[in-house]
């Protein structure tokens, strides 16, 4: 929900889209080396007795264990996945286990099973950053990140999970999956600041017993280099052309009550004029006005990120979302996210800053913005100013099982 009291919100989806798919230039099944002490391939042991058992990679005993990949170069973007499994452990002290993105000893990004100790021991997934030394970096302090998805599950022992660690441009995210590719939980920031932006690969154990099956990476910038262009603007609208509201329209398979769009040359966010959206009647079924389709190129990421300022008048919390709907050449295809509800705007009687980001189809050619009136009544009033579209360069999940 985009509250009045904070400005901004970001939402993270995920979907199958994906324009590029990075090299892989490691793959390693740990059922091709022979048991015993781990001696072949691009690993260094900085800690721990790292050996191969019936063509599972663990950690012999109780000490804590890291397994860089040394024949992995540094890198900014790039994904870093593993398979494993975690035995039945005693609830005395916290036990992680998982995989990890190292710049050096002191920033690293590192996403894990975690067992939490105590009586009332809960097991959940954690992306954590260190940063100069600093742990929990992303979430205290003056480094603190902003967390733009986060869902959890409670993880269960001898059950095989495929844990993803994305480093992107712009954002740093961690997913759990099941069997069949299915997402379990998964987490993100968005690098905004000061954050670790590179890093080797890296796997981590400590005290969970943990047996890793497999371990892939795969690179789309190495260190140092420059990134491509960061976003392509779709869209942008600032509502001071007298044509600007003939723009907007409704969807009359839904609209039951009219509503009245206007330009405000009186209240704006900037410039001369705001779109003010009023209702006219009150209605049963959620009202719809949109804007008109901007173009997806093909030439960068799937992910479009909707940036607007609103405020509000007559309303009550969860009465007016925002979404977006996709089409191909002939069609409409569907809601993004499969929702109408991607956001849930608060009452706000200032002008305040909406944002959000979701992932398209790869057929999908161009995007309308909508909003809903969820529970339509008289003489509810939205303003909108300062709208813009924009296409971001990056990956979604959908690379995972793209090889």
């Amino acid at each position: 929900m985009i509250a009045c009291m904070t400005g901004q919100i970001l939402m993270f989806f995920v979907s199958q889209a994906q324009a590029q798919v990075p090299e892989i230039n490691v793959n390693v099944a740990f059922s091709t080396y022979s048991d015993g002490n781990l001696m072949a391939g691009p690993w260094l042991s900085r800690s721990g007795n790292w050996q191969i058992k019936s063509g599972k990679l663990l950690v012999i005993g109780d000490d804590r264990g890291l397994l860089l990949c040394n024949g992995c170069a540094e890198a900014n973007e790039q994904i870093a996945i593993t398979s494993l499994s975690v035995g039945m452990s005693p609830s005395n002290k916290r036990r992680e286990a998982g995989i990890a993105l190292l710049a050096d000893d002191d920033d690293y990004w590192r996403l894990s099973l975690v067992q939490s100790p105590g009586s009332k021991s809960t097991r959940s997934v954690e992306l954590d950053e260190r940063k100069n030394g600093v742990w929990n970096a992303a979430t205290i302090g003056p480094s603190k990140l902003l967390q733009i998805h986060t869902s959890q599950f409670a993880w269960q022992p001898n059950v095989t999970y495929r844990l993803v660690l994305i480093m992107d441009a712009d954002i740093v995210s961690g997913f759990v999956l099941n069997g069949a590719g299915a997402e379990l939980g998964s987490i993100a920031y968005r690098l905004d600041h000061d954050a670790v932006r590179s890093g080797t690969p890296a796997l981590t154990e400590d005290g969970l017993q943990a047996s890793f099956s497999d371990f892939e990476r795969r690179v789309q910038r190495q260190s140092g280099e420059m990134p491509p262009s960061a976003t392509a603007l779709i869209l942008k609208e600032d509502f001071e052309k007298p044509d600007a509201v003939a723009r907007w329209y409704f969807d009359k398979s839904e609209v039951i009550q009219p509503l009245s769009l206007t330009l405000d040359r009186s209240l704006a966010h900037s410039g001369d004029g705001a779109l003010k959206i009023v209702v006219q009647a009150t209605g049963i079924k959620s009202q719809f006005t949109c804007i008109g389709t901007s173009t997806i190129g093909g030439e960068i990421g799937r992910r479009i990120r909707v940036i607007f300022y609103m405020r509000t008048a007559g309303l009550a919390a969860n009465e007016v979302t925002s979404s977006v709907l996709e089409r191909n050449a002939d069609s409409v295809t569907g809601w993004a996210n499969g929702t109408t509800s991607l956001v849930s705007i608060s009452p706000c009687d200032q002008w305040k800053q909406v944002q959000f980001e979701c992932d398209l189809a790869d057929s999908t050619e161009s995007v309308s913005l909508y909003l809903t009136f969820q529970h339509p009544k008289a003489r509810q009033t939205v303003w909108i100013d300062d709208l813009s579209i924009q296409q971001l360069h990056g990956w979604s999940v959908g690379v995972l099982n793209s090889k």
